[in-house]
């Protein structure tokens, strides 16, 4: 995944797009007041070898931009922050990435708090893949050895709707793709949860020693020892489009686009959260007014066993994670 056509463009194409990114923002709407754009592109080449006879190499390299819009319309402020990720040049449309950060700020304003209720929940694809990569951290083997994982003793049993599937795919052809993890161990695509069935555990080789398994090969160096981690997942997607969807969402509910302090809001090892959101109001499956200052609560391994509908809209997200939309019956949203 070693894009030499990226290696090889010019800075000041670089430049001339970051340029044309911050001309375009402003031009859309006169309450945009503030434009920030950036650009950062990385190039990774792993060699591993050991007395054994290893030796493995790899080399890929990817870009991000990045455009941050601030919009001011009588006492109010609104911001916004989109980020691209590639290894594609041509990936950048200019005129869209711009577009959808100004419409994605310019839509917050006048936005009002809820009623205090359970909503039929849309949750936007950015929001999903936080909340999965929460998830798929509980499959840790490490963790499960500690019994500090809501996943202990429950392989091959339910644990999620039906309509989840989750795949650890590092072989996935994207920037993400590793044909080997930090122990020099083979990687390959594998099934964490099907259907809702829980289907294995992550392991490194350390832990699948003390297991009696075979690695599978998510061995991560974390600082000085290695820890467990994934390399890229995928929440499969269904076939219904984000239009689709919210027809399913019945007389009203929440789409929610933006959580916040999942650092710190979410329990790990029990699941529950609560977190600062905004969103809008669904009504009779159209989006509606913009809400601010509203909760979103509830736990994170009761919300994948309540998604009634997984979208066909994937996002990957920088965090290695790609997910649709997804549609969670009865989530509680605390506003007025």
């Amino acid at each position: 995944v070693f894009n030499q056509e990226l290696y090889d463009l010019p800075v000041q194409v670089k430049i001339d797009n970051l340029l044309a990114l911050e001309k375009k923002a402003y031009s859309l709407d006169s309450r945009v007041s503030e434009v920030e754009v950036g650009y950062s592109e990385s190039t990774d080449e792993r060699k591993l070898s050991n007395c054994k006879g290893l030796s493995l190499k790899s080399k890929s390299n990817y870009f991000y931009y990045f455009i941050s819009v601030v919009a001011r319309s009588n006492e109010q402020v609104k911001s916004n922050f989109e980020i691209l990720l590639g290894n594609k040049p041509d990936e950048l449309n200019v005129d869209a990435f711009a577009a959808k950060a100004v419409k994605n700020c310019v839509s917050q304003f006048n936005g009002q708090q809820c009623e205090s209720k359970a909503y039929n929940v849309i949750l936007k694809q950015s929001v999903a893949a936080s909340l999965v990569y929460f998830a798929v951290g509980s499959l840790s083997a490490e963790e499960i050895q500690k019994k500090s994982s809501y996943y202990i003793g429950k392989l091959n049993q339910k644990v999620a709707s039906s309509k989840l599937t989750i795949i650890d795919k590092p072989l996935a052809k994207n920037l993400f793709f590793t044909g080997f993890d930090d122990e020099g161990v083979a990687t390959y695509n594998k099934d964490l949860i099907k259907k809702g069935v829980l289907k294995t555990y992550l392991y490194n080789l350390e832990t699948a020693q003390k297991d009696g398994v075979s690695s599978t090969a998510n061995g991560q160096s974390v600082g000085s020892k290695i820890g467990i981690g994934t390399f890229f997942v995928e929440v499969k997607p269904g076939k219904l489009s984000f239009d689709q969807i919210l027809q399913k969402v019945g007389k009203d509910g929440v789409y929610i686009t933006d959580v916040a302090g999942l650092g710190t809001g979410i329990n790990e090892q029990s699941g529950d959260f609560s977190l600062q959101a905004s969103g809008y109001m669904i009504k009779d499956g159209k989006l509606a007014e913009p809400l601010t200052l509203i909760t979103l609560s509830g736990n994170l391994f009761k919300l994948l066993a309540d998604i009634k509908e997984v979208g066909s809209d994937s996002e990957i997200q920088y965090t290695g994670v790609s997910s649709p939309s997804l549609l969670i019956s009865k989530l509680t949203v605390s506003g007025k």
